[in-house]
């Protein structure tokens, strides 16, 4: 966080607590990533494929900080030992002391979009997005931070964006949109040129927090620190400033905090 007016944002798919990672496992990463965080220090953090343990060592860590989002299994038997029910949230973790929560829901990438573990076109497992409608309690308004998932595969991506289309293209005029994620898809595809190009209300679009900026680099690096594809993304509306972006490539010891760099930016209103 750099001022009262800039928002710190910061994306990070956390790998899931059960993965079968060795060294890396979740109980001997454990502390590296909850000092990631501390040292990204962001006001809103997006995160991916979080488990229940994984969302309760965040809030006992950072106890100034809220969360919302439910599991892909909500009130559903999962079919993957590996992934209990509730199972893999797109949780939104948000500080308390600057925003307070006006509304929040998680749905489903599918025809049912309410339906708990509903599946989209081409999938096998469900697909979430995780809306938390901020308001800021400086007086500077709300924000509406949307966190997803995507699976692979042309047939739900296509699908999902459209989906998204709906919902964030409905946000009135001087509200500013977030989206952040792991899309399973670079910069250089047509998801992302889809997602950028979505109409929003005020003659407004997404923009890629790295657009026209140099410093990207790729996200999914598998525990390897060398990263070929940018998966992760943050898209901010057209009426936010991007005042910095950076991918977060912290590490102790040469061990990572997960097998994904964070994106971070810092944002403010035009």
């Amino acid at each position: 966080m750099t001022d009262t007016a800039s928002l710190t944002v910061c994306t990070c798919n956390l790998r899931f607590a059960t993965a079968p990672d060795g060294a890396d496992a979740w109980p001997r990463r454990r502390e590296r990533l909850l000092d990631c965080l501390a040292h990204i220090d962001p006001d809103m953090l997006a995160t991916q494929e979080a488990m229940p343990e994984q969302i309760d060592a965040i809030r006992a860590r950072f106890p100034h900080w809220d969360v919302v989002g439910q599991g892909r299994f909500a009130g559903v038997h999962s079919p993957r030992p590996s992934e209990p029910a509730p199972g893999e949230h797109c949780a939104v973790f948000f500080r308390a002391d600057r925003f307070r929560l006006l509304d929040t829901h998680t749905r489903w990438l599918s025809e049912t979009p309410h339906r708990p573990a509903s599946l989209g076109p081409g999938t096998d497992l469900p697909r979430i997005v995780t809306l938390a409608r901020l308001e800021r309690r400086d007086g500077g308004g709300r924000i509406d931070l949307y966190n997803t998932h995507f699976h692979w595969g042309s047939a739900f991506t296509g699908f999902a964006v459209d989906l998204l289309g709906r919902w964030i293209g409905a946000t009135p005029a001087g509200v500013p949109v977030v989206l952040t994620g792991d899309f399973n898809a670079d910069t250089t595809s047509p998801e992302h040129a889809a997602l950028t190009a979505l109409p929003l209300t005020g003659a407004r679009r997404l923009r890629d927090v790295f657009d026209e900026r140099p410093g990207r680099q790729g996200t999914r690096h598998d525990f390897t620190g060398q990263a070929r594809v940018c998966i992760d993304w943050i898209l901010a509306s057209s009426d936010l400033a991007i005042r910095r972006a950076w991918t977060d490539t912290w590490s102790r010891d040469g061990r990572y905090p997960s097998d994904h760099f964070p994106v971070v930016a810092s944002l403010a209103a035009d």
